[in-house]
C-alpha cells in the first residue's frame, strides 16, 4: 500500500508541475499579448505586446497584426515606451514597425533590455459580431538589436482568442488530465491488490 501510495503522489506531483510551469526556450526573444478585462459595455478591450527573452538592447521591432477585421477594428495604439515610436502602421495589412526615437538613439539605456510592454491596443468589438474563435495574434516578428542583428522572435504566446473558446480549451485539458490520473491511480490500486 505504501508503494501505491508513493507511486500516486509522484504522478500527481509530475501532472502539477507540467500544468503549472511555462517552458520557454532559453536565450530566446518572444513576443507576448495579453488581454485585460473588458473596458465597457461597448466591447472595447485592452491589448498589450510585451518582449522577453533579450539579451541585447532592441532599437526596433517589426511584425504583422493578423485579426479579422470584419469582427474587431483597432481604435487606438500607443508606445508604452516613451524612448520609442510606432513609425510604421499599415491600417489594411496590420504591419508595424517600432523603432527607437531619433533623440534617443544614442543613449544605450533607453534600449530595452528586459521584458517590456512595448504597445498598447484599445480594440472595438464591431455591432453583432460573433466572436467565437476570433483571434489576434503577431506573425513575422523580428527585433532588431544594438549590434543591428536581425533576431527572429519566438510567437509561442502571440495569439489570444477574445471568444470563451480558451476557456472551454483549458476546461477540457483539464478535465482529460484528470481522467488520466484517475485511471492510473485505479490501474495502481488494482495492480496493489494482485
Amino acid at each position: 500500500m505504501k508503494k501505491t501510495m508513493k507511486i500516486i503522489l509522484f504522478v500527481i506531483l509530475v501532472l502539477l508541475l507540467i500544468l503549472s510551469h511555462k517552458v520557454e526556450a532559453s536565450n530566446s526573444a518572444s513576443i507576448e499579448l495579453k488581454m485585460e478585462e473588458p473596458i465597457n459595455d461597448n466591447k472595447e478591450i485592452i491589448v498589450e505586446m510585451s518582449i522577453k527573452g533579450i539579451e541585447k538592447g532592441i532599437l526596433g521591432i517589426q511584425g504583422t497584426l493578423v485579426y479579422d477585421k470584419e469582427k474587431i477594428e483597432i481604435l487606438e495604439t500607443t508606445i508604452t515606451n516613451e524612448n520609442f515610436k510606432l513609425t510604421a502602421w499599415g491600417e489594411d495589412t496590420g504591419t508595424f514597425m517600432i523603432e527607437i526615437a531619433d533623440e534617443a538613439f544614442y543613449n544605450k539605456d533607453a534600449y530595452i533590455y528586459s521584458e517590456e510592454n512595448i504597445l498598447k491596443l484599445k480594440i472595438k468589438v464591431k455591432d453583432n459580431a460573433n466572436l467565437n474563435k476570433t483571434s489576434i495574434e503577431i506573425k513575422d516578428c523580428k527585433l532588431v538589436d544594438s549590434d543591428f542583428q536581425t533576431i527572429e522572435v519566438t510567437t509561442n504566446n502571440s495569439s489570444i482568442t477574445l471568444g470563451n473558446v480558451n476557456k472551454i480549451k483549458n476546461i477540457l485539458i483539464i478535465v482529460i488530465l484528470v481522467i488520466i490520473v484517475m485511471v492510473v491511480i485505479f490501474y495502481f490500486i488494482k495492480k496493489q491488490k494482485k
